[in-house]
């Protein structure tokens, strides 16, 4: 190898590199303003999201237990009222056969009609409430 007067580590004669340097940092710039305003208040978030709890698991189904248990006692107040209705038209002497039988059933479906006719002491009345209720169920539907 022939000996050069350059070290090992230096470019070849022809070429120069450009080395890009970056300057020292000195103090950060300033940062400019936002151009936005700042807002003093809090934002509004949603609520963050919690885990129920097992006690609350348990709250829940037992208020789920007790509004089932309450509909089952008004569905057997109404089943006991109605079998009242049939029972009250059988002693008017109304056979199920008769339309008018049919029509009190269809009618006292709703409970302010059926505490009506159950509130009712005469034959007649009663019989004048049912024909009354199915008129009016009657024009409703046409």
């Amino acid at each position: 190898m022939a000996s050069s007067s350059t070290s090992s580590c230096s470019p070849p004669e022809g070429r120069r590199y450009k080395l890009r340097t970056t300057p020292a940092r000195r103090n950060p710039p300033e940062r400019q303003s936002s151009k936005r305003t700042t807002r003093e208040h809090s934002v509004n978030s949603p609520p963050s999201k919690k885990t129920i709890s097992i006690d609350d698991c348990l709250n829940d189904l037992i208020q789920i237990i007790k509004n089932h248990t309450q509909q089952k006692v008004g569905s057997s107040k109404h089943d006991e009222e109605i079998a009242k209705v049939k029972q009250i038209l059988k002693q008017d002497g109304l056979p199920e056969s008769d339309p008018t039988f049919a029509h009190a059933l269809v009618v006292f479906k709703n409970t302010v009609d059926r505490g009506n006719f159950l509130s009712m002491e005469t034959k007649e009345g009663r019989m004048n409430l049912i024909e009354a209720c199915w008129e009016v169920t009657r024009d409703r539907s046409k």
